[in-house]
Protein backbone atom coordinates (compact mmCIF):
# COMPACT_ATOMS: atom_id res chain seq x y z
CA UNK A 1 0.00 0.00 0.00
CA UNK A 2 1.28 3.60 -1.23
CA UNK A 3 1.57 6.57 1.43
CA UNK A 4 -1.78 8.65 0.66
CA UNK A 5 -3.73 11.17 2.58
CA UNK A 6 -6.33 9.51 4.60
CA UNK A 7 -8.43 12.91 5.88
CA UNK A 8 -7.85 16.82 5.62
CA UNK A 9 -6.82 19.16 5.25
CA UNK A 10 -8.74 20.18 7.85
CA UNK A 11 -8.68 23.96 9.18
CA UNK A 12 -9.32 26.58 11.66
CA UNK A 13 -8.21 29.83 12.89
CA UNK A 14 -8.70 31.70 16.31
CA UNK A 15 -7.29 32.85 19.28
CA UNK A 16 -4.78 30.38 21.37
CA UNK A 17 -6.24 27.51 22.31
CA UNK A 18 -6.84 26.81 18.82
CA UNK A 19 -8.63 23.39 17.92
CA UNK A 20 -9.25 21.90 14.15
CA UNK A 21 -11.46 18.61 14.21
CA UNK A 22 -10.61 15.70 11.91
CA UNK A 23 -14.44 14.52 10.16
CA UNK A 24 -13.64 10.89 12.35
CA UNK A 25 -12.15 9.39 14.60
CA UNK A 26 -7.97 8.91 12.84
CA UNK A 27 -7.05 5.34 12.41
CA UNK A 28 -4.96 3.45 15.11
CA UNK A 29 -1.43 3.27 13.58
CA UNK A 30 -1.34 6.23 10.94
CA UNK A 31 0.10 9.39 10.99
CA UNK A 32 -1.35 13.20 11.96
CA UNK A 33 0.46 15.82 11.09
CA UNK A 34 -0.56 19.60 12.36
CA UNK A 35 0.76 22.79 10.54
CA UNK A 36 0.11 26.73 12.03
CA UNK A 37 1.32 29.87 12.13
CA UNK A 38 0.85 32.97 14.51
CA UNK A 39 -0.31 36.30 13.38
CA UNK A 40 1.52 38.37 15.94
CA UNK A 41 3.83 36.73 18.67
CA UNK A 42 4.74 33.40 20.07
CA UNK A 43 8.16 32.51 19.54
CA UNK A 44 8.10 29.06 16.84
CA UNK A 45 8.91 26.88 20.17
CA UNK A 46 6.41 28.23 21.94
CA UNK A 47 3.21 26.04 20.31
CA UNK A 48 2.64 22.54 22.18
CA UNK A 49 -0.49 20.05 21.77
CA UNK A 50 -0.08 17.39 24.36
CA UNK A 51 0.93 13.96 23.25
CA UNK A 52 2.51 14.93 20.13
CA UNK A 53 6.04 15.95 19.03
CA UNK A 54 7.44 19.48 17.40
CA UNK A 55 9.26 18.62 14.20
CA UNK A 56 10.79 21.80 13.33
CA UNK A 57 9.75 25.47 12.83
CA UNK A 58 10.48 28.65 10.91
CA UNK A 59 10.35 32.05 11.13
CA UNK A 60 7.81 33.98 8.99
CA UNK A 61 7.60 37.76 9.61
CA UNK A 62 8.74 40.14 12.49
CA UNK A 63 6.40 39.40 14.60
CA UNK A 64 5.16 36.02 12.74
CA UNK A 65 6.32 31.65 13.33
CA UNK A 66 5.03 28.86 11.89
CA UNK A 67 5.49 25.08 13.00
CA UNK A 68 5.11 21.60 12.17
CA UNK A 69 3.96 18.52 14.82
CA UNK A 70 2.94 14.90 14.36
CA UNK A 71 1.94 12.19 16.26
CA UNK A 72 1.34 8.54 15.58
CA UNK A 73 -2.60 7.70 16.19
CA UNK A 74 -2.79 5.78 19.63
CA UNK A 75 -6.21 3.41 20.57
CA UNK A 76 -8.89 5.53 20.89
CA UNK A 77 -7.19 8.78 19.74
CA UNK A 78 -9.71 11.86 19.96
CA UNK A 79 -10.20 13.30 16.19
CA UNK A 80 -9.79 16.85 18.18
CA UNK A 81 -6.58 18.64 18.11
CA UNK A 82 -6.32 21.66 19.97
CA UNK A 83 -2.69 23.72 19.65
CA UNK A 84 -1.84 25.80 22.83
CA UNK A 85 1.00 28.82 21.28
CA UNK A 86 1.96 31.04 24.24
CA UNK A 87 2.25 34.54 23.33
CA UNK A 88 0.14 34.77 19.82
CA UNK A 89 -2.64 36.64 19.54
CA UNK A 90 -4.26 34.41 16.48
CA UNK A 91 -3.22 31.08 15.37
CA UNK A 92 -4.05 29.62 12.01
CA UNK A 93 -4.09 25.35 12.12
CA UNK A 94 -4.37 22.71 9.36
CA UNK A 95 -4.28 19.07 10.29
CA UNK A 96 -3.95 15.83 8.11
CA UNK A 97 -4.10 12.43 8.67
CA UNK A 98 -1.84 10.37 6.25
CA UNK A 99 -1.61 6.11 5.68
CA UNK A 100 0.04 3.73 4.02
CA UNK A 101 3.21 3.67 5.98
CA UNK A 102 5.61 0.29 5.62
CA UNK A 103 5.61 -0.27 9.69
CA UNK A 104 5.32 2.60 12.31
CA UNK A 105 5.60 6.30 10.96
CA UNK A 106 8.66 8.08 12.30
CA UNK A 107 10.19 11.51 11.42
CA UNK A 108 12.98 11.49 9.51
CA UNK A 109 14.68 14.49 8.49
CA UNK A 110 13.69 18.58 8.23
CA UNK A 111 15.02 21.84 7.14
CA UNK A 112 13.90 25.26 7.60
CA UNK A 113 14.54 28.58 6.75
CA UNK A 114 13.34 32.16 8.68
CA UNK A 115 12.39 34.88 6.40
CA UNK A 116 15.08 37.89 5.41
CA UNK A 117 14.46 40.91 3.05
CA UNK A 118 11.39 40.78 0.95
CA UNK A 119 11.72 38.79 -2.22
CA UNK A 120 9.55 36.77 -4.86
CA UNK A 121 10.63 33.16 -3.46
CA UNK A 122 11.98 31.37 -1.01
CA UNK A 123 13.38 27.77 -0.52
CA UNK A 124 12.06 25.24 2.31
CA UNK A 125 15.47 24.66 3.40
CA UNK A 126 17.04 20.94 2.10
CA UNK A 127 17.02 18.15 3.92
CA UNK A 128 20.01 15.78 4.37
CA UNK A 129 19.30 13.13 2.28
CA UNK A 130 16.15 10.77 3.27
CA UNK A 131 16.38 7.43 4.50
CA UNK A 132 14.02 5.43 2.64
CA UNK A 133 12.88 5.14 -0.80
CA UNK A 134 9.33 6.12 -0.21
CA UNK A 135 8.86 8.86 2.19
CA UNK A 136 6.17 11.26 2.91
CA UNK A 137 7.26 15.35 2.22
CA UNK A 138 5.59 18.18 3.91
CA UNK A 139 6.15 21.82 3.11
CA UNK A 140 4.70 24.74 4.60
CA UNK A 141 5.60 28.86 3.38
CA UNK A 142 3.90 31.61 5.36
CA UNK A 143 4.54 35.43 3.98
CA UNK A 144 3.77 38.75 4.88
CA UNK A 145 0.63 39.12 2.72
CA UNK A 146 -1.11 37.17 0.04
CA UNK A 147 0.52 36.25 -3.64
CA UNK A 148 -1.65 36.32 -6.30
CA UNK A 149 0.11 33.25 -7.95
CA UNK A 150 2.05 31.14 -5.97
CA UNK A 151 4.12 27.66 -7.95
CA UNK A 152 5.90 25.02 -6.45
CA UNK A 153 9.14 23.33 -7.44
CA UNK A 154 10.19 19.29 -7.58
CA UNK A 155 6.62 18.65 -7.98
CA UNK A 156 5.22 18.95 -4.93
CA UNK A 157 1.78 19.13 -4.81
CA UNK A 158 -0.72 21.93 -3.32
CA UNK A 159 -2.45 21.00 -0.33
CA UNK A 160 -3.63 24.74 0.95
CA UNK A 161 -3.36 27.95 -0.47
CA UNK A 162 -4.58 31.18 1.55
CA UNK A 163 -6.33 28.70 3.77
CA UNK A 164 -7.56 28.41 6.87
CA UNK A 165 -6.76 32.35 6.57
CA UNK A 166 -4.42 34.12 3.59
CA UNK A 167 -0.41 33.61 3.15
CA UNK A 168 -0.75 29.88 3.88
CA UNK A 169 0.86 27.60 1.87
CA UNK A 170 0.95 23.93 2.53
CA UNK A 171 1.92 21.22 -0.22
CA UNK A 172 2.92 17.64 -0.06
CA UNK A 173 5.24 14.98 -2.16
CA UNK A 174 5.56 11.57 -1.29
CA UNK A 175 9.11 10.57 -3.16
CA UNK A 176 9.68 7.25 -4.70
CA UNK A 177 13.79 7.44 -4.20
CA UNK A 178 15.86 9.39 -1.48
CA UNK A 179 16.56 12.19 -2.15
CA UNK A 180 17.69 15.93 -0.39
CA UNK A 181 14.16 17.03 0.35
CA UNK A 182 13.13 20.55 -0.78
CA UNK A 183 10.77 22.98 -2.47
CA UNK A 184 10.94 26.43 -3.49
CA UNK A 185 7.97 28.45 -3.92
CA UNK A 186 7.69 31.47 -6.50
CA UNK A 187 5.31 34.26 -6.73
CA UNK A 188 4.82 36.52 -9.68
CA UNK A 189 3.07 39.98 -7.96
CA UNK A 190 5.01 41.62 -4.98
CA UNK A 191 8.14 41.16 -3.19
CA UNK A 192 7.17 40.09 0.19
CA UNK A 193 8.93 38.43 3.25
CA UNK A 194 8.18 34.60 3.60
CA UNK A 195 9.54 31.40 5.99
CA UNK A 196 9.41 28.40 5.25
CA UNK A 197 10.18 24.61 6.28
CA UNK A 198 9.96 20.49 5.28
CA UNK A 199 9.63 17.66 7.03
CA UNK A 200 9.84 14.00 5.82
CA UNK A 201 8.31 10.81 7.36
CA UNK A 202 9.41 7.52 6.27
CA UNK A 203 7.84 4.37 7.62
CA UNK A 204 9.92 1.98 10.40
CA UNK A 205 9.63 -1.65 10.81
CA UNK A 206 10.43 -3.56 13.89
CA UNK A 207 13.87 -5.27 14.01
CA UNK A 208 14.12 -9.00 15.30
CA UNK A 209 17.06 -9.77 16.47
CA UNK A 210 18.61 -13.26 17.07
CA UNK A 211 21.11 -13.19 20.18
CA UNK A 212 23.46 -16.07 20.32
CA UNK A 213 24.31 -17.44 23.63
CA UNK A 214 26.77 -20.11 24.40
CA UNK A 215 27.95 -22.18 27.51
CA UNK A 216 30.85 -23.02 26.64
CA UNK A 217 29.98 -26.09 24.03
CA UNK A 218 26.71 -25.60 22.59
CA UNK A 219 25.28 -22.19 20.91
CA UNK A 220 21.70 -21.67 21.75
CA UNK A 221 19.87 -19.06 18.94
Amino acid sequence: MAIARVQGPTSNTGASPTTVSFASNPTTGNLMVAIARTFTGGASTNGSIPGWTRATGMRAGSSAYGGVWYKVVGAGESKDVVLTWTGSSETAMVIEEWGGFTGTPTLDKIANTDYTSAAKSQTSGTCATTTAAAELCIAFFSMGSTAVTATWSNSFALEVTNAPTYNFYLGSRVAAATWAAETTITWTDTARVCGGLIATFMGVSATILNISVSDGDTVYD
